[in-house]
């Protein structure tokens, strides 16, 4: 075989590792889909993390911003929260908590009023605690609003010099004294030594709420990366198991594809075509199957009607499964419109074949590969079973591998070989030219 029927065997291999990658990468999100694989990483991500008191942290996971878990408790399809969204519902947490202990006194005071005083004095406290009013700012409008008798009006003032020298004693700035002792305070009263030590040393420096976000925020993003990369990591090792069932049941045996790719012209050249074609209408490349995206089209084309070019709630189950189910059933049509030497078959050989010959007079029959009564019923007859079970075996492990690298991996060396290739096509027909010239 010449240099360019090599190529022409390994366009057309990562052709089919590529199709067999994106079968694989759609079964992973129907797969998603129905056991909610993301949304529960984030989760349990978020859980191993954010180590505190299980109320605690349910309120986080169930405040209307993040909405990880629902209000019975139970795993939403929510599977990405935003940095500031982290920063924000975490610090409005902690401040909350932190609220119940540096103003239980003042809500006391509460207590005792009734009526628009009551309802004056907790509106006072709210801004207090969301640090639109100061400390002092505090005082002045109680007093100047004269909601308390001078008893009262003393044990008040008693207990906001109680804040006031803890503010003092943190050396905190002025503008956000009130709203950074709410989130320290709240790191107080969380009963995880390790959370709490974590928070302390990303905010240890920051003297305002928005320097104390951002460090919340850096710190999110760090642990956001190890979640990927784990996820990353629980993926690929998912798309190898689904891989080597997909290479049994399809028989996709690599070594079997590569030797019929070897032997036969036309069975190159179709995949040749077909794979030319997939690089010029740009449905090689990495394969985006959100709802929100249309799926390139086949080799065929297809319409804008076609199942998998609908755009559906990407809240609604049920739709996107049938959405990319539709698209499963679509690649797979395309994979086995191909023609390729796979699948299985199970044919008893006939009792006058004598599988124990060797050279020229070795029936052809006793080497079927794609013959599964050689493998199981018939290997007592077959001399050369524990040869014809290794290549088998290596076969679909090497093709289970390839799919285990990822559509986008395959999507892009087949790029690459055929724009390639035809480039060096242009280059010797313009020689050819030039020399008839």
């Amino acid at each position: 075989m010449t240099g360019i029927g090599i190529i022409e065997v390994a366009i057309g291999l990562i052709f089919i590792f590529a199709l067999l990658s994106i079968i694989t990468t759609t079964i992973n999100t129907i797969l998603s889909y129905i056991f909610k694989i993301r949304a529960k990483h984030l989760a349990d991500g978020i859980k191993r993390f954010l180590i505190m008191e299980d109320d605690t942290r349910k309120r986080f996971l169930q405040h209307p911003l993040v909405q990880v878990l629902d209000a019975e408790a139970k795993l939403t399809r929510i599977d990405w929260v935003d940095k500031k969204t982290f920063s924000m519902v975490l610090l409005r947490v902690l401040q909350e908590k932190g609220a119940i202990s540096v103003y239980e006194k003042l809500d006391q005071f509460c207590t005792s009023l009734t009526g628009n005083k009551q309802t004056q004095f907790q509106t006072c406290i709210d801004q207090t605690k969301l640090g639109l009013l100061s400390i002092d700012q505090l005082e002045t409008q109680i007093v100047a609003a004269n909601l308390f008798s001078e008893p009262q009006l003393v044990d008040f003032r008693t207990a906001l010099t109680g804040i006031r020298d803890e503010i003092q004693s943190r050396g905190l700035d002025a503008s956000e004294r009130s709203r950074i002792l709410l989130t320290l305070k709240g790191l107080q009263e969380i009963n995880e030594p390790l959370f709490s030590k974590a928070i302390n040393t990303v905010i240890a420096s920051v003297e305002k709420v928005e320097d104390v976000e951002k460090a919340l925020e850096g710190w999110f993003d760090r642990q956001m990366v190890r979640m990927t990369d784990e996820y990353k990591r629980n993926i690929t090792l998912l798309s190898f198991f689904i891989g080597l069932v997909l290479a049994l049941i399809l028989n996709a045996d690599a070594l079997q594809i590569s030797r019929s790719l070897f032997d036969d012209p036309s069975l190159r050249a179709a995949l040749m075509v077909a794979a030319q074609n997939a690089v010029e209408r740009g449905t090689a490349q990495e394969p985006q199957l959100t709802p929100e995206t249309t799926p390139p089209p086949d080799e065929a084309g297809q319409d804008t009607n076609s199942a998998s070019a609908q755009v559906v709630d990407p809240d609604d189950p049920v739709a996107n499964i049938a959405l990319t189910a539709a698209e499963l059933q679509r690649l797979v049509e395309q994979f086995m419109n191909l023609n390729l030497p796979i699948s299985w078959e199970n044919t008893a050989l006939e009792a006058s074949v004598d599988c124990s010959k060797t050279g020229d007079e070795f029936p052809t029959e006793c080497d079927n590969m794609r013959n599964f009564w050689l493998f199981w019923d018939g290997r007592d007859r077959n001399p050369n079973f524990a040869t014809m079970l290794a290549r088998k075996i290596i076969g679909l492990l090497i093709t289970t591998l390839a799919i285990a690298q990822g559509a986008p991996f395959w999507f892009e060396l087949l790029n690459r070989l055929v724009r390639g290739r035809a480039s060096g096509n242009t280059t010797n027909n313009s020689a050819t030219t030039t020399t008839t010239s």
